[in-house]
C-alpha cells in the first residue's frame, strides 16, 4: 500500500483540500494515510468566541476518524492565525522531522493563501524539500481550499484534477461538519471557507474536468 502524508496548517485544511481523495483511499484501502497538524494554541474567533486547543483537537480527530486516518499528529508548529511568528528553519525542521517518520511515497501540502499559517507551512514545505532532500517521496503535491480562490494566484502548471463521486464529496461534508466550532450557529458558515464554500469549489472543479465534482492538486516535485 502508498503511505502518504499530508501537512496542515490547520485542524479543517486537509478536509477542505483532499477530504474527498482522502475518503477514496480509505473505502478502496489502497494507502496509509497520515495527518499531521501545525497550528496550536487556544485563539478569538472573528466573531469575539473563544475556540480552545482541546476543542479543535476533539473535532479534528472525529473528522480523522470519518475518513480513515491512520495516525493524526499534533507539532507545534506556530499559534494558530500567528504563522508569521514562527521562524521558518525551525518550521522546515519540524516538516523534515515529520517527513522522515515513514517512508512516505506521497506528501501533500497546503498552497499559500492569504492566510499566515498557510503560507508559513508552505514555505518551510519548501525548505525542506530543497535538492537532495527526501528523494525517496516520488510526489510532493499541493491542494488547495476556498481561501486560495482570494490571493495569491493559483498556480498555472502541473493540475492534477481527482473526480469525486457523490459519496466521496458527502463524506468530505461530513468531516468539516465535524469541526463544528468553525462553522455551527455562524453568520457566515455559508462563505467561501465553509462547507457550503468547499462544496461550490468541488462543483466548479469538476466542471474544469468533465466530472460533477472534483478536488484539484498541484504538482511541485516528481522524482522517478
Amino acid at each position: 500500500m502508498k503511505r502518504i502524508l499530508v501537512l496542515a496548517p490547520h485542524a479543517d485544511d486537509a478536509e477542505f483540500g483532499l477530504g474527498g481523495y482522502m475518503a477514496r483511499l480509505f473505502r478502496e484501502a489502497t494507502a496509509e494515510v497520515d495527518l499531521t497538524i501545525f497550528a496550536h494554541g487556544d485563539y478569538l474567533r472573528a466573531d469575539g468566541e473563544w475556540v480552545t486547543f482541546a476543542c479543535r483537537r476533539q473535532e479534528a480527530s472525529a473528522a480523522a476518524d470519518l475518513l480513515g486516518v491512520r495516525n493524526l499528529r499534533w507539532v507545534p508548529g506556530f499559534f494558530e492565525n500567528q504563522g508569521d511568528t514562527a521562524g521558518i528553519g525551525p518550521l522546515a525542521h519540524l516538516v523534515e522531522v515529520e517527513v522522515g517518520r515513514a517512508a512516505y511515497d506521497t506528501v501533500f501540502a497546503p498552497l499559500p493563501s492569504y492566510n499566515q499559517d498557510h503560507r508559513a507551512l508552505f514555505s518551510a514545505v519548501c525548505v525542506a524539500f530543497r535538492p537532495n532532500r527526501f528523494d525517496q517521496v516520488r510526489e510532493l503535491w499541493a491542494y488547495e481550499y476556498p481561501g486560495n480562490a482570494w490571493v495569491p494566484k493559483e498556480p498555472v502548471w502541473g493540475r492534477r484534477y481527482v473526480r469525486l463521486s457523490t459519496e466521496e464529496l458527502v463524506l468530505k461534508l461530513q468531516a468539516l461538519a465535524e469541526h463544528k466550532s468553525q462553522f455551527a450557529k455562524l453568520a457566515f458558515n455559508t462563505g467561501h471557507c465553509a462547507p457550503a464554500g468547499a462544496t461550490h469549489l468541488a462543483r466548479w472543479r469538476g466542471s474544469e474536468c468533465g466530472a460533477e465534482q472534483a478536488e484539484l492538486f498541484y504538482l511541485l516535485r516528481a522524482i522517478e
